[in-house]
C-alpha cells in the first residue's frame, strides 16, 4: 500500500471505529434508561427475614444508600463506596450492575449492614 492508499483505509476504519463506538455509547445509555422503568419494587429484608424499610425499585435507590452499607447477594456480601459498590472478593460494580444483581437475586438478597 502505497501512502494515500493507507491513508484513505485509516481513515475508513477509523469513521467505522468512530461510528460503533457512538452506537455502543446509545445502546448503553438505553440499557441504563430501562432500568428506570422497573414498576415492581421489593422490600429490602435482614439475613433473618425482618423489614428494613429499604424498598428497591431502581437504581437510583441504591445510588442514595449511605456509604458503608453492605448487602449480601446469594452469600456474597457487599458494600456501598464512593465508587460505588465492592464485594468481599475484590469485584467493583456500578449502581447499575448492582440492581440488577440485587433484581436478579432478589429471593437472596438481605441487608447485613445499614450504615448511618
Amino acid at each position: 500500500m502505497n501512502i494515500e492508499e493507507v491513508l484513505v483505509k485509516y481513515t475508513t476504519l477509523n469513521t467505522k471505529r468512530r461510528e460503533a463506538c457512538e452506537a455502543s455509547v446509545k445502546l448503553e445509555k438505553e440499557a441504563k434508561q430501562v432500568l428506570f422503568k422497573n414498576k415492581e419494587p421489593f422490600e429490602l429484608n435482614d439475613v433473618e427475614g425482618n423489614p428494613t424499610g429499604i424498598t428497591i425499585k431502581t437504581p437510583y435507590n441504591l445510588q442514595t444508600l449511605t456509604l458503608g452499607t453492605v448487602l449480601a447477594i446469594n452469600g456474597t456480601e457487599w458494600m456501598k463506596l464512593p465508587i460505588g459498590w465492592m464485594s468481599c472478593y475484590g469485584s467493583e460494580f456500578t449502581d447499575e450492575q448492582m440492581f440488577v444483581n440485587t433484581m436478579r437475586h432478589r429471593f437472596n438478597t438481605h441487608l447485613v449492614h445499614k450504615a448511618y
